[in-house]
């Protein structure tokens, strides 16, 4: 019988998550740099500003936010 209840607390919580993404919400942490700034940060990258340098600019970690730019 637990596991029925079980079942459909699953079921009923997944129903809500994919309702929820239809309607365009986000899941998860919000991310430290917008769309534009990522742009800029990768332009001055490829320019060969250094990623401590960018990060500083931003107020970010280099390596867990301006590194994973990129890749």
């Amino acid at each position: 019988m637990a596991e029925d209840e079980r079942g459909r607390i699953l079921k009923r919580a997944n129903d809500g998550r994919t309702a929820t993404k239809a309607k365009g919400t986000r899941f998860g942490r919000k991310p430290k740099l917008t769309d534009h700034q990522q742009a800029e940060a990768i332009k001055r990258l490829e320019a060969g500003e250094s990623s401590r340098a960018v990060a500083k600019t931003f107020d970010v970690h280099h390596d867990a936010t301006i590194a994973r730019l990129t890749g």
